[in-house]
């Protein structure tokens, strides 16, 4: 699992970052062991992760279990980090595969496209290259395109 460097390097460290992005993936508060499963990260190092963020009130833990206090801060690190667990990620499967079957229902209702209406030449203008890099591709043994435009 990738980690960017960038954000990373924003919230202090890696191990942060992988229990800041399973806590603000996560749909309802998850235990320490979970996060650190999820996130692919060291049981004690998460700990240890976990009780700095709650002393810097950015996570909270109750008998429940962990999650993000700021919703700003899980809503930053949704849009550029994904670290969901499994039980979340298959909860609303049934949900989101009924909703993928009315779209391709609807979809398939749809009309054919027009394609008599599209003038030939324009897709071959579109698609070919200019004889100049023809020219190009040529002389560094590369193939042509067939027409040029």
């Amino acid at each position: 699992m990738e980690i960017d460097a960038a954000l990373s390097g924003l919230v202090g460290s890696e191990t942060r970052l992988r229990v800041l992005a399973v806590l603000a993936n996560a749909q309802r508060p998850l235990t320490g062991y979970r996060v650190a499963k999820t996130g692919a990260a060291s049981i004690s190092k998460v700990y240890a992760e976990l009780e700095r963020l709650a002393t810097s009130n950015l996570v909270i833990h109750s008998a429940r279990g962990w999650s993000i206090k700021d919703q700003d801060v899980a809503a930053l690190l949704r849009k550029r980090v994904r670290i969901v667990d499994s039980e979340d990620w298959f909860r609303d499967k049934p949900k989101r595969d009924a909703e993928d079957r009315r779209f391709m229902s609807r979809l398939k209702r749809l009309p054919a496209p027009d394609w008599s209406r599209i003038d030939s030449n324009a897709i071959r203008f579109d698609v070919a290259r200019r004889k100049e890099k023809d020219v190009l591709l040529l002389r560094h043994r590369m193939m042509p395109s067939v027409t040029h435009g």
